[in-house]
């Protein structure tokens, strides 16, 4: 994906949550920021703020509606702790090998893990959550 194609996809689902979907919104600008960095210093700088705010979102979904009526069930959790497996594996990558090189694909996966979740969880546990 070329610089001139990023758009922001992440937050055009909607949970219905403000504080969750501006948590949304702002891990768009940070996977476009990773998108668009040049440079392997720029690139693993990017790729670790973004690892680092998906991380704070989980903890805030799993500590804000642990406590509510329908509770995050352990699948929901369970999803939040595969993705960042996932995204840590991405990240001992992106230190390990020439970032310039495999950046885009990194990013696509990025996208469409983060597109899967909203999706099929979040979007469906807000829904029945409100």
């Amino acid at each position: 994906m070329s610089n001139e194609s990023v758009s922001i996809w992440y937050s055009s689902l909607s949970t219905g949550i403000f504080e969750v979907d501006l948590q949304h919104s702002n891990i768009d600008q940070l996977i476009v920021l990773l998108e668009r960095a040049k440079g392997e210093a720029r690139i693993k700088e990017s790729m670790d703020f973004l690892i680092h705010a998906i991380e704070n979102h989980f903890k805030y979904e799993e500590r804000r509606f642990g406590d509510n009526s329908k509770k995050m069930n352990q699948k929901h959790i369970n999803e939040h702790r595969r993705i960042l497996k996932k995204y840590y594996d991405m990240a001992n990558i992106v230190h390990v090998s020439n970032i310039e090189d495999i950046k885009n694909e990194i990013v696509g996966m990025i996208k469409i893990v983060l597109m899967n979740h909203v999706k099929d969880f979040d979007c469906k546990f807000f829904q029945d959550a409100r």
